[in-house]
C-alpha cells in the first residue's frame, strides 16, 4: 500500500475500536531490554479494511479486528506487536503486514475468535501485502518485494525476494495471472511470476517520488503518486509500460479502485476523488466525497468501505457511481498523542476526540475509567485534582477528582495554546503569544499575570526548572525565560543548531533536547541559563518526538525505535542502557519513579516500568562512620550499614547525579548526630528525606549538629550544581545549618534550625546561608536560628555570585503551620550586597523575627511579592517582627528592587510591626517600586493589623520611588498605621492610585508633620518639591447619580513639569481627610493650567455610593513623579437643574435639585440678572406640591414666574442648609429669555455635495429674533445627531449678534463615514447655540448626503440659490456656483465696494441645473483687481441675492 514513514504524508493517526482489554503477553515477543511491559490499552489509527462475505477486516493501530459489514461493530480482534499496516483476506485466513514485526497469518474461520497461527520476522518495514493463489506478495521498505509461500498457512515460507538497484522500498503489489503489478519508491515494476521462487522483470516504469499503490484494470495500471497526481499506464506490452493519462491530486492520491468508467481515488486530505475515465487521456472530476483523511478503499459490489486514519471506517453507498451516500460508520478509539501520570491514573489525549482516564494497578495494569469528549485535544499537565488540555488553541481545566466523571470546569481562550505545564498555582502556556503565565489558584477565575512574544519560533514544549522556563521551539532552537518575576518573563538566551528543536527536559545542570529530524537526544548544560552551551548527545532512532528525564537517566522516545533509556552521567559519552520498541508510532512519554507512559499513535497506551535508575546510595543507619571504598558504587561502613557521612562520601566519589535515600529501621523521628564537620556535597546529589518509610508530609530524619563542632551542616559546593535537599531536619550547628554554594541548587520541604516537629527553636547559626545563584527554596520552615533565617551574600572577588534566586512557601520566624513566633534572632531575611535579581514571593510567611522582616541592603532588581510579613499563615493574626523593627528596609543604595505587584497574588501583606511597614533610607536608594500592598490590614483588607509607625517611610533623600501607579491593582491599601500613612523626605516618590485611610494624623505627609498649604504658583521647594494639591472648587452630584468636580492646580509650569496626574478619591473624614477610594484620575495640562478651573465628570457606576455631603480629597502629581499631600476634603452637594435654557419674558422656570437624603436639608435658589443682582430666592420643597412629582423622593422642586416684558440671562445659585450650616454654591445654572436664536441656512462650501467618506465643511447662520437686545458672545458648537457623522465638537464663534440681525460662524467640519448608499438621502446636524459661553438654545440642520459616484451637480435644483463662493479669500481664481430649478435669464455682476461693476456675466434662457462660474480676479479690461472686498450679485426671475467675496493678492 504505502509508507508511513517517508514525504509529507504521515500516516500516524487513530481509529480502531478501543477495547479495554489487559493483555498477557501471550505470543508477544517485544523487543525490549532493561524495560517490562506491565499493562496496555490498544488501540490506533486506521490505514486499511477490506470487505470480505459478511465481515470487514480492518486494522486499528496495532490491533486487526473483525467487524461486521452493514453495522461495522467489532466481533473479534487479534492483538499484535506492530502496526497492522495492510491486510489481505483468502479463505479463513488472514494475512497481515504487521510494520516491525513482520508477516503474520491469522485464522478467521471463526471472526469472532480469530487466532494467531503462524508468522515470519523480517528486517525492515513491512508495509503492504497483497495475495494471489498460494502466494502472498510483502512490500518493505529495505527489503524489497518478498513474495511468500502460503500453501500451507501455518507454515509460511520466503519464496523469493525481488530487490532491484533502483529502490529497495515497496508498496502494495496486484497479480493478474502470471503478471505482478509492484509499486515502489521509484516506480512501477512488472514481473512474470509464472514461477514465483524465480520472479522475472518485464518491465519498469520509473516515476519521480515513486507510487504508493497500484490497481490494474485490462490493459491499464492506475498508479497513485500522492501530491504528484495519478497517472495512467497502459500495460498492453509489459515491456513497454506507457503513460497515456494524468489527473493532478495535490491532496495526496493514495489508492485507487475502478467500476466501469469510474475510478474512485483515495485523495488523503480531500476525500474520495470521483473521476471520468471514459477518456482515459482526459480524466474529469464529476464529484467529491469530502471526508478528513483517506487512506484506503475497498469495494465489494455498490458498497465502498473506506479506512480514513481520522474517520476511521465508513461504509458509503455507491449504487449511483457518482453520488454517494455514507450509510454508516466507525470512529474508533483514537490515536494517543500525549500522556500524563499522576497517582494512580494516567491520562491519554486521542486526536481529534478526547481524553481517556486509566487507572493503574498495584500490577500495572491498566483499566479505562473514564473518558472526557474534546474538540483537538494534544498536550497534558495537572497539578491536584485539575487535568489541563491544551485543546485546539484553547486552554481546557478538567476537574478529575472523580476519575470517572472528568468535567471542563474552565476554558482560556485568550491567544492559541499549545502546550501547558502546571507548578503550584501557575499555568504556564506556550503558543501565541510565545508564552503566558496564568494565575490558577482558582480554577474557576484564572488571571493572566504576564506574558511573552518575540521568540525566534512559537514554542511547542516546555520545561520548568529553578525559576526557569525551557522552551523548545521547533526551528527556533531551544529558548531560555527568566519566570522568577511572573508579571515580567524574560527572554535571556537562545541555543540554536539543532534541525528541529521538539521537546526538552531538565535536571540538575543539563536540558535535554529531543533534536527530532536528526534523531538525537541533545545534553545542554545550562548551569548558567544566559550562556547554554551543548554538552554532548546520542542518536536515538530517525524522529525523536519526546524526552523525559529521571536523575543522570534520560528517556528518549523515537517515532520507530520507541522507548531509549540513556545513562548520561558523562554528557560527551552517553551511552544507551535500555529500551522498548512498543512497534507503532510513539508521540508521548511521561516518566514518574520508574513507571513510563506511552501515547503511541498506533499501539495505544503502554506502561513500562523499568530498574534503571540513577544510583541510590540508601541510609540505613542512624551511624556516623565512613564509607569503606568511595566510588565503588556502594555504600557501606563495613558490616553492610550506609550512614549519611557514608552516602556523601560514595556519591561525590561516584561520577554523574547520584540520589541518597533512607530507610532506617524502626519507628521514626530518626537522629541522626554527626560527630565531627559533615564532607560538603561535591558532585551533584539528590538527598531526599521523602525517601523514609516515615515521612509523613514532613521530615522524619533530622540531622543534629550539636556535637559537631564550630560547623556548618549540610553544605553544596559548587561543583555540586543542581543538587537537592528535600525533607531534612537541619538545627543545633554553629554554622550555617544549610550553606548553598553556586547554581542551580533546591532546598524543599525542609526544617533548618527547628526540631524535627517544626514547633520549636533548636538553633543554627544562620538558617540558610546562601552564595550562590539559579538556586530554589521552597516549603521550608527556617525558624529558630540565632542569627538570620536566610542568608544571601555575593563576595564577587571570591567567585560566589549571588543572583536569580527564587523563595516561595517558607515559614520563616514561625512553626512549621505558620501559626506562632519560633523566631529568628536576626533579620527574617537579609539580602546583601552586590546580589540582584532574586524572588522571594509566592506564599512565604516572614513574621516574628527579632529585627526586620526582609533588609535589603546595596542589593538590586529583587522581586518581593505575595509574602505574608508580620501576620501567621492566615494573614489575619498580627505576628510582628522586630521590637521597633520593621518589615522591609531598603537601604544602602538598593535600586529597581519590586515589592509587590499589578495581580491580586502579587502583592504582600506588611502589617503588625512595631515600626515602619516599609522603610527606604539611606542616600543613593532609588528607584524602588512599592506596588499592590496590603500595609496596615490583614489579607482581606478589611481588619485593621496596623504598623505601630508610618506604613511607608522614605528618608536620606531616597528618590524615584514609586508607591502605586496608574495602571489597574498597582496602589497599595495603606490603612490604620499608627503614623502616617507615607511619610516622605525625598524626591520624585510617586503616590498613585492608593488607597489610604485611618492613619494617624495623616496620610501623605511631605516632610516632618504637619500638612503644607499651596503657595502661589508652587515656587516653593522641598522633599517632593512640596508639590500643590488640587483645589476643589465644587463636587456636584447630579441627578443620574455622575459627580461633577470642578478643580484646579496652582503650579506654574515654571515650576513643575507638565502634565500633572490628579486623582480624586472618596474620604473618610478621622482622623484626617484621607484617600480611601480611588475616584478618578484626570490629565491636568498646562493649557488646563492657563485656563484656570477645570470641570470633569465622574460616572456614577463606579460601584461607590457618592451622595450629598460625600467627602473629597484630591492629589497631584507632576511629570517627574513628585506627588502632593492630599488636598483638604471638599463635601459634594447636589446639583441645581432647570427646566428650559430659553424662555419667553413671562413664563414660568422650574427648578429642581436631586439629594440624596432630606433630614435636616432645606434648599433655596437666589435668582440674580444679568448685573448679578440678586431678584428672587426661590424654596426647593420635597413634598409632592412643588412640581415635585411625589414626597419624599429625593427630588427637591418649585416654580419660579420670570418677570415679563425683560430680556436678559439670569443666574441661579444654590444655597444648602444643613443642620444649621450654610453652603452657597454660585452659579449653578443659567436661562434666558433673549433671542431667541435660531440658525437660518447651512451653506456648504466643499464639497458642494458630498458622498459618503468626504470631509465636509460648511457656514452656519444664525437669526437673532429679539425685538430689541443684541445677544453677546455667540458661539456654535456641531453635535453628531447621526451615527453617520462624526463632528469634533469645536466650537466658533460668531461674536455679538444684534437684535433683528443675522450673525455666521467661521468654517466648520464634519466627517462623513463612509458607507454604502443607494440614493440621495438627508443627514441632520445637531447645533447647539452659545452666549458667554453657556449653552442656551439647540436647533438642527439637514444636507443632502448623495451617492458616491453620482454627479450630483447635475442634479437639478429645488429652488433659486447663490451659493458662498469657494475659496473665500481667494488668490487668484475662486468658484461661484448657481443653481436654476428651471430655465432662466441669468445675471452675475461682480461690484467693488464702491459700487462700480467689476466683472459681469449674463446668459438668456439658460436650461435648469446648476452653474460653476469661475472668476479669475481680473476686470472687464483683463487686469488684475486689487486686494478688497467684492460683491457678487445675481439676479435670475424673480430671486435675488448678493455675496461678499475676499480678494487677496
Amino acid at each position: 500500500m504505502y509508507s508511513t514513514h517517508r514525504n509529507c504524508f504521515e500516516l500516524f493517526v487513530r481509529v480502531g475500536i478501543v477495547f479495554m482489554l489487559l493483555i498477557s503477553l501471550g505470543l508477544a515477543d517485544y523487543d525490549a531490554d532493561g524495560v517490562e511491559l506491565t499493562g496496555r490499552n490498544p488501540y490506533g489509527y486506521c490505514p486499511f479494511a477490506v470487505a470480505s462475505g459478511d465481515y470487514v477486516y480492518a486494522a486499528s493501530g496495532t490491533v486487526f479486528e473483525v467487524l461486521g459489514v452493514d453495522d461495522l461493530l467489532p466481533v473479534g480482534q487479534v492483538i499484535t506487536e506492530s502496526i497492522v499496516s495492510s491486510i489481505a483476506i483468502s479463505g479463513n485466513y488472514a494475512y497481515i503486514a504487521n510494520w516491525s514485526d513482520g508477516f503474520k497469518v491469522i485464522d478467521i474461520s471463526d471472526p469472532t475468535d480469530p487466532t494467531l497461527v503462524a508468522q515470519i520476522d523480517f528486517e525492515g518495514q513491512c508495509w503492504d501485502l497483497s495475495v494471489s493463489g498460494d502466494y502472498a506478495y510483502l512490500g518493505n521498505n529495505t527489503e524489497g518485494l518478498q513474495i511468500i509461500d502460503i500453501s500451507d498457512p501455518l507454515l509460511p515460507s520466503l519464496a523469493s525476494t525481488f530487490l532491484p538497484v533502483e529502490t529497495p522500498a515497496f508498496e502494495y503489489t496486484q497479480v493478474v495471472d502470471t503478471i505482478a503489478y509492484a509499486a515502489s519508491q521509484s516506480g512501477l515494476y512488472i514481473l512474470n511470476v509464472s514461477d514465483p521462487a524465480a520472479p522475472v522483470q518485464l518491465g519498469y516504469a520509473p516515476s519521480e517520488n515513486g507510487a504508493w499503490s497500484v490497481h490494474v484494470v485490462d490493459t491499464i495500471a492506475y498508479l497513485p503518486k500522492g501530491a504528484d497526481g495519478i497517472r495512467m499506464i497502459n500495460v498492453a506490452d509489459p515491456t513497454t509500460p506507457l503513460e497515456i493519462g494524468y489527473f493532478p491530486t495535490p491532496d495526496g492520491a493514495l489508492w485507487v479502485e475502478v467500476v466501469d468508467t469510474i475510478a474512485y481515488v483515495a485523495e488523503r486530505y480531500a476525500g474520495i476523488q470521483i473521476l471520468d475515465i471514459s477518456d482515459l487521456t482526459a480524466p474529469d472530476s464529476i464529484g467529491m466525497f469530502e471526508v478528513d483523511y483517506a487512506d484506503a478503499i475497498n469495494i465489494q459490489g455498490d458498497s465502498l468501505y473506506l479506512a480514513s486514519s481520522i474517520g476511521g471506517i465508513k461504509l458509503i453507498d455507491i449504487s449511483d457511481l457518482i453520488s454517494p451516500v455514507l450509510l454508516n460508520e466507525n470512529s474508533g478509539g483514537g490515536y494517543a498523542l500525549d500522556v500524563y501520570t499522576s497517582g494512580e491514573y494516567t491520562y491519554v489525549s486521542h486526536r481529534n476526540m478526547g481524553v481517556g482516564v486509566y487507572h493503574i494497578s498495584e500490577e500495572g495494569s491498566l483499566l479505562q475509567v473514564g473518558y472526557i469528549e474534546l474538540g483537538a485535544p494534544y498536550k497534558l499537565s495537572g497539578r491536584g485534582s485539575n487535568l489541563y488540555v491544551a485543546d485546539g488553541g484553547n486552554l481546557q481545566i478538567i476537574d478529575v477528582s472523580d476519575p470517572a466523571n472528568p468535567q471542563i470546569i474552565n476554558t482560556w481562550n485568550e491567544g492559541w495554546v499549545n502546550n501547558v505545564i502546571a507548578y503550584r498555582s501557575l499555568l504556564y502556556l506556550v503558543g501565541s503569544p510565545d508564552l503566558q503565565i496564568i494565575n490558577a489558584g482558582d480554577p474557576n477565575n484564572l488571571e493572566l499575570l504576564g506574558s511573552l512574544d518575540g521568540l525566534p519560533s512559537s514554542p511547542y514544549e516546555l520545561a520548568l526548572n529553578n525559576g526557569f522556563l525551557y522552551l523548545a521551539s521547533r526551528s527556533g532552537g531551544l529558548n531560555i525565560v527568566d519566570v522568577r518575576d511572573s508579571a515580567s518573563p524574560q527572554h535571556i538566551s537562545n541555543l540554536g543548531g539543532f534541525s528541529y528543536t521538539w521537546s526538552v527536559a531538565v535536571s540538575g545542570k543539563y536540558a535535554y533536547v529531543a533534536d527530532r529530524d536528526n534523531g538525537e537526544v541533545r545534553a545542554i548544560d545550562v548551569s548558567n541559563p544566559e550562556e547554554p552551551f551543548d554538552a554532548g548527545g546520542i542518536a536515538i532512532g530517525s524522529r525523536v518526538e519526546d524526552v523525559q528525564v529521571s536523575g543522570r537517566f534520560v528517556y528518549g522516545l523515537d517515532a520507530w525505535e520507541g522507548v531509549r533509556i540513556i545513562d548520561f552521567a558523562d554528557p560527551i559519552n552517553p551511552l544507551e542502557v535500555g529500551y522498548f520498541n512498543t512497534g507503532g508510532f510513539s508521540k508521548g512519554l511521561y516518566n514518574d519513579w520508574g513507571w513510563i507512559a506511552v501515547a503511541d499513535g498506533g499501539g495505544g497506551l503502554y506502561l513500562l516500568e523499568t530498574y534503571i535508575q540513577s544510583p541510590n546510595f540508601t541510609v540505613n543507619s542512624i551511624g556516623d562512620e565512613s564509607d569503606t571504598d568511595p566510588g565503588d558504587g556502594n555504600c557501606d561502613v563495613g558490616n553492610g550499614d550506609c550512614t549519611l557521612r557514608a552516602a556523601i562520601e560514595e556519591a561525590n566519589a561516584y561520577p554523574g547525579y547520584n540520589i541518597i535515600w533512607f530507610d532506617i529501621p524502626g519507628e521514626g523521628p530518626h537522629y541522626i548526630q554527626p560527630q565531627t564537620e559533615l564532607p560538603a556535597v561535591e558532585d551533584p546529589v539528590d538527598i531526599n528525606g521523602r525517601s523514609e518509610p516515615d515521612w509523613a508530609g514532613n521530615p522524619s530524619v533530622a540531622v543534629q549538629g550539636m556535637n559537631a563542632g564550630e560547623t556548618n551542616g549540610i553544605v553544596f559546593r559548587p561543583s555540586a550544581a543542581y543538587s537537592r535537599m528535600i525533607g531534612m531536619n537541619v538545627s543545633g550547628f554553629s554554622g550555617a545549618g544549610v550553606l548553598v554554594e553556586g547554581n542551580g541548587h533546591a532546598i524543599i520541604w525542609s526544617y533548618i534550625g527547628t526540631d524535627i516537629t517544626g514547633s520549636t527553636s533548636q538553633a543554627n547559626g544562620i538558617g540558610i546561608d546562601v552564595m550562590g545563584s539559579y538556586n530554589q527554596f521552597n516549603v521550608n520552615t527556617v525558624s529558630g536560628n540565632s542569627a538570620t533565617g536566610i542568608n544571601l551574600i555575593a563576595i564577587p572577588d571570591e567567585g560566589f555570585e549571588c543572583h536569580h534566586n527564587g523563595f516561595q512557601g517558607n515559614k520563616i520566624g514561625t512553626d512549621a503551620a505558620g501559626g506562632y513566633v519560633v523566631p529568628n534572632d536576626g533579620d527574617g531575611m537579609y539580602i546583601g550586597e552586590e546580589t540582584h535579581h532574586n524572588v522571594i514571593g509566592n506564599g512565604n510567611v516572614i513574621a516574628g523575627n527579632t529585627t526586620r522582616g526582609i533588609w535589603l541592603s546595596g542589593t538590586w532588581e529583587n522581586v518581593i511579592q505575595g509574602n505574608l510579613i508580620g501576620t501567621d499563615a492566615s494573614g489575619t493574626v498580627a505576628l510582628g517582627n522586630g521590637s521597633d523593627q520593621h518589615g522591609i528596609v531598603i537601604g544602602s543604595g538598593s535600586h529597581h528592587n519590586v515589592i509587590g505587584g499589578q495581580f491580586e497574588t502579587e502583592g504582600n501583606v506588611i502589617s503588625g510591626h512595631d515600626g515602619f511597614g516599609v522603610a527606604l533610607w539611606n542616600e543613593g536608594t532609588q528607584f524602588n517600586q512599592i506596588l499592590g500592598n496590603k500595609i496596615g490590614v490583614d489579607v482581606t483588607g478589611e481588619a485593621a493589623l496596623g504598623n505601630a509607625w508610618c506604613g511607608i517611610f522614605v528618608t536620606d533623600n531616597v528618590n524615584h520611588v514609586e508607591i502605586g501607579g496608574l495602571e489597574p491593582g498597582l496602589g497599595n491599601l495603606i490603612a490604620n498605621n499608627g503614623d502616617n500613612g507615607i511619610e516622605l523626605r525625598g524626591w520624585n516618590v510617586s503616590i498613585l492610585s492608593n488607597s489610604i485611610y485611618n492613619n494617624e494624623p495623616m496620610g501623605i505627609v511631605l516632610g516632618f508633620g504637619d500638612p503644607i498649604p499651596n503657595d502661589p504658583a508652587d515656587s516653593d521647594g522641598g522633599f517632593n518639591n512640596i508639590q500643590n494639591y488640587p483645589e476643589i472648587d465644587f463636587g456636584t452630584v447630579e441627578e443620574d447619580g455622575d459627580l461633577m468636580i470642578r478643580y484646579k492646580v496652582d503650579s506654574s509650569p515654571t515650576y513643575s513639569t507638565y502634565p500633572l496626574t490628579t486623582q480624586f478619591f472618596l474620604a473618610e473624614p478621622e482622623p484626617t481627610p484621607q484617600g480611601k477610594f480611588l475616584l478618578y484620575t484626570d490629565e491636568y495640562s498646562d493649557e488646563d493650567f492657563d485656563a484656570g478651573f477645570k470641570t470633569i465628570v465622574v460616572p456614577a457606576d463606579l460601584g461607590f455610593d457618592i451622595g450629598f455631603g460625600a467627602h473629597l480629597v484630591a492629589t497631584a502629581t507632576d511629570a517627574e513623579g513628585n506627588s502632593s499631600q492630599f488636598s483638604p476634603s471638599w463635601r459634594t452637594n447636589g446639583s441645581l437643574f432647570v427646566d428650559a435654557t430659553s424662555l419667553e419674558p413671562g413664563d414660568q422656570q422650574f427648578f429642581y435639585s436631586f439629594m440624596p437624603f432630606t433630614a435636616g436639608l432645606n434648599l433655596t435658589v437666589p435668582i440674580r440678572d444679568n448685573a448679578e443682582n440678586e431678584i428672587a430666592v426661590v424654596e426647593l420643597f420635597d413634598d409632592g406640591a412643588h412640581g415635585d412629582q411625589q414626597a419624599n423622593d429625593q427630588v427637591f422642586g418649585n416654580f419660579w414666574t420670570i418677570p415679563a416684558d425683560v430680556e436678559q440671562h439670569y443666574l441661579a445659585d444654590l444655597n444648602i442648609t444643613l443642620d444649621g450650616e450654610d453652603i452657597y454654591y454660585e452659579d449653578m445654572a443659567r436661562f434666558t429669555t433673549t433671542g431667541p436664536l435660531t440658525l437660518t441656512e447651512l451653506i456648504g462650501v466643499n464639497p458642494d455635495f458630498p458622498n459618503p467618506g468626504d470631509r465636509f465643511r460648511f457656514h452656519i447662520e444664525l437669526l437673532n429674533q429679539s425685538d430689541s437686545v443684541t445677544v453677546p458672545d455667540v458661539a456654535v458648537r456641531v453635535v453628531s445627531i447621526d451615527a453617520r457623522i462624526h463632528s469634533p465638537e469645536i466650537v466658533k464663534h460668531c461674536g455679538d449678534i444684534v437684535a433683528g440681525e443675522v450673525g455666521r460662524a467661521s468654517y466648520m467640519t464634519v466627517d462623513v463615514l463612509a458607507f454604502e448608499l443607494d440614493e440621495e438621502i438627508e443627514i441632520n446636524l445637531g447645533i447647539e447655540i452659545l452666549s458667554q459661553g453657556h449653552h442656551f438654545w439647540t436647533d438642527s440642520v439637514t444636507f443632502r448626503l448623495f451617492p458616491v459616484g453620482v454627479d450630483a451637480k447635475n442634479l437639478l435644483p429645488e429652488v433659486y440659490s447663490l451659493r458662498q463662493n469657494y475659496p473665500n479669500p481667494f488668490n487668484p481664481t475662486t468658484t461661484i456656483s448657481y443653481g436654476l430649478p428651471e430655465s432662466s435669464d441669468v445675471s452675475l455682476v461682480i461690484y467693488d465696494l464702491k459700487g462700480r461693476v467689476v466683472q459681469s456675466y449674463t446668459e438668456q434662457d439658460r436650461p435648469a441645473g446648476w452653474v460653476h462660474y469661475e472668476w479669475n480676479g481680473t476686470n472687464a479690461n483683463g487686469k488684475p483687481v486689487g486686494t478688497g472686498i467684492y460683491l457678487c450679485r445675481m439676479v435670475a426671475g424673480q430671486y435675488t441675492k448678493t455675496i461678499k467675496m475676499i480678494y487677496l493678492q
